[in-house]
């Protein structure tokens, strides 16, 4: 190795030239630049010690000496590779590896080395080649075949994904990670009793792991197993207290509970915000400067991981993108990395767009801040995602919840909830909430499917039968509501009972021991899978009448249903909740088909089913009725929205006078 020169880069890693730094100093640079002659092998060594103390500059300048000595050394590009990568010197170490694999296109550790770096880049399939490769080399090579199941994942193609995950796991059973990564593609493929399977195989070997536990909450949630799902929540916050998103999964499994008071349920938000907002209570912002005067446009901020193909976005576009420009500045906080052309749809349809997914609370809350932010809107409640602990530091001066739980969010901070007259009724709901309740015409506006099928003619006509249906998650149906159905069938002879989202042989057996203990015999219930929406839409051509689930109603279910002409019987109960079926039949003109019991319910369901013409009537005029309210008042809704926020700031203006 020739001596290092004067201005070359001083191999000590401060980024100086040798002259300003260590040329008259003893050590490591001295030693360099006195170090005779050495082989390439000598200097490939040096350079890894180098960069393995973190001595970038050195490991560089020793590594590119070798390469010159040494050009179709493949270790060698190799080592610039990762040197450059550590710098984040994509582009060379791109082209490092590329030449690597030129010279040796079947090493394995190579591969995988231009895999990481390709998956870094979002070029996810060039990532799955390159694993893949070094797979078929090496079969052994775990940590491979999970990165790969990771890039497929994240590139949507689950079922390669879960096949990487179980490569991995059967080259090491006990891995922890690939165990609850093939869980999670489980659930996302809704096979949830293989998901609970897995988790809990991963419990057995960390049973500490709180993570696991709320993962685990999750797949039992979607099996209707909820006391079970609740306990597995709850031992997880015990186990990792600081994971907010645990607790909220434990408040948002509450909601689908049957058997839980109102008190109760406030209480648990309540304990939320102890734990989560109390101890930031000396760190918040300070707004005691804020003012706003028109014509200053009011700057109104969205935080939501759900401006993409989710029922958060199919309610929140038609107002959030409407938004008067001339007197409010919009701008939305996208938390989450996933994008689909409904994110994209929504983001050029907004004036200002951040993507914060990557953002940790404080960071975000810094941001929203330095926006001047004057409301700052929630659309997530306890809901995946959520971004609540960052709305416990109050960003903002206002701040609001909206669409996309049904309940209080249990902090002091968040100052309103948008909702209407019909899921919290004035003077019945107030002390539900932390937050003041102000009251909208209607909760949401609906966005009609596009190219769903005409309305067709009501099915019992030529059946010569009533077809009952339930097409919402499976974490909305319970013993409860098994049991009021099973009156229902029994009242209606010859009827039949559609179950949607049934994708689970374990879950199926379950309903149908459920019904049948209260004598319905299987063949009168219909399972049906997850579908896509084309064939959801088609589905309702066979469906006469839809049955709602409580605690927790339909929404968007209930709304596609209403579309497509399908009315639904409800159970308006206290909750919100279980008062959503209201608010989609008041939204289509249809409240009295809400019941206010259970006894209600099951006379509803059973007066219809027993007048085919007046329901045939009903179902041919649904879609009118539904047109006519989406073609009336959108810009209604926008602009009770935007009073909404004005009024809210005026009130704040006012109590910062009167301070």
């Amino acid at each position: 190795m020739s001596k290092i020169s004067r201005n070359d880069p001083c191999p000590c890693g401060s980024g100086k030239k040798f002259k300003q730094c260590c040329i008259d100093k003893p050590g490591v640079a001295g030693a360099a630049a006195a170090q005779p002659v050495l082989n390439v092998h000598q200097q490939f060594q040096m350079a890894v010690q180098a960069f393995q103390r973190g001595r970038l500059a050195e490991a560089e300048i020793v590594a590119k000496s070798a390469a010159k000595q040494a050009p179709k050394n493949a270790d060698l590009q190799h080592l610039l590779a990762a040197i450059y990568q550590s710098g984040q010197r994509w582009v060379e170490a791109q082209a490092a590896i590329e030449q690597a694999l030129k010279l040796e296109p079947r090493n394995a550790k190579m591969l995988f080395t231009a895999a990481g770096m390709a998956a870094a880049a979002g070029q996810l399939d060039q990532a799955a080649a390159h694993y893949r490769a070094a797979v078929k080399v090496q079969p052994d090579l775990v940590e491979a075949w999970f990165n790969l199941g990771n890039t497929l994942r994240d590139g949507g193609r689950l079922s390669e994904a879960l096949e990487a995950y179980q490569a991995a796991i059967k080259g090491r059973p006990h891995f922890v990670e690939a165990l609850c990564n093939a869980g999670d593609v489980l659930r996302q493929m809704s096979r949830y009793s293989e998901a609970v399977a897995l988790y809990r195989q991963a419990l057995a070997i960390q049973p500490g792991n709180g993570a696991i536990h709320s993962k685990l909450g999750l797949g039992l949630q979607r099996l209707s197993l909820l006391d079970e799902a609740l306990a597995a929540f709850q031992r997880a916050s015990e186990l990792s207290p600081q994971d907010a998103q645990a607790f909220s999964n434990w408040l948002l499994a509450s909601q689908y509970h049957p058997d839980l008071s109102r008190a109760e349920l406030l209480a648990r938000h309540r304990a939320f915000a102890e734990r989560f907002e109390l101890p930031q209570t000396d760190r918040r912002f300070s707004h005691e400067a804020w003012s706003w005067q028109p014509p200053r446009r009011l700057r109104i901020g969205y935080v939501s991981p759900d401006l993409r193909k989710h029922s958060v976005a199919q309610f929140a576009e038609p107002v959030i993108c409407h938004h008067d420009v001339a007197r409010f500045e919009v701008h939305a906080y996208y938390s989450n990395a996933h994008r689909d052309e409904v994110t994209e749809r929504i983001r050029s349809r907004i004036e200002h767009w951040h993507d914060v997914g990557h953002l940790s609370d404080d960071a975000l809350a810094q941001q929203i801040h330095a926006d001047g932010i004057d409301i700052l809107v929630d659309l997530s409640g306890h809901t995946a995602g959520n971004r609540l602990v960052m709305f416990a530091s109050k960003p903002a001066p206002i701040q609001v919840t909206w669409l996309g739980y049904p309940g209080t969010t249990g902090l002091t901070a968040m100052d309103y909830r948008l909702t209407d007259a019909c899921l919290d009724p004035v003077g019945a709901s107030e002390a539900d909430y932390t937050e003041a309740l102000v009251r909208l015409p209607t909760y949401s506006y609906f966005t009609p499917p596009q190219g769903a099928p005409d309305v067709g003619a009501l099915p019992a006509l030529t059946s010569g039968r009533v077809t009952f249906a339930c097409l919402n998650n499976t974490s909305k149906i319970n013993v409860r509501v098994l049991q009021v159905w099973a009156q229902v069938l029994k009242a209606v002879p010859d009827s039949r009972l559609i179950i949607g989202n049934a994708n689970e042989a374990a879950w199926s057996d379950w309903v149908l021991t459920q019904l049948r203990s209260h004598g319905i015999e299987a063949e009168r219930v219909v399972m049906r899978p997850r579908l896509g929406l084309a064939e959801y839409l088609a589905l309702h051509q066979e469906i006469d009448l839809a049955l709602d689930p409580f605690p927790w109603n339909g929404g968007t279910t209930t709304m596609l249903g209403l579309w497509m002409g399908v009315p639904v019987i409800t159970f308006a109960g206290e909750r919100p909740a279980s008062r959503l079926g209201l608010s989609s039949l008041h939204y289509a003109g249809l409240a009295e088909m809400a019941a206010e019991s259970i006894d209600g319910y099951v006379r509803q369901a059973i007066d219809w089913a027993s007048d085919l013409s007046r329901l045939s009537a009903l179902r041919q005029s649904l879609r009118a009725r539904m047109q006519a309210a989406v073609d009336h008042p959108q810009a209604d809704v926008v602009a009770a929205v935007e009073r909404a926020y004005e009024d809210m700031a005026r009130q704040r203006m006012l109590k910062s006078s009167s301070n």
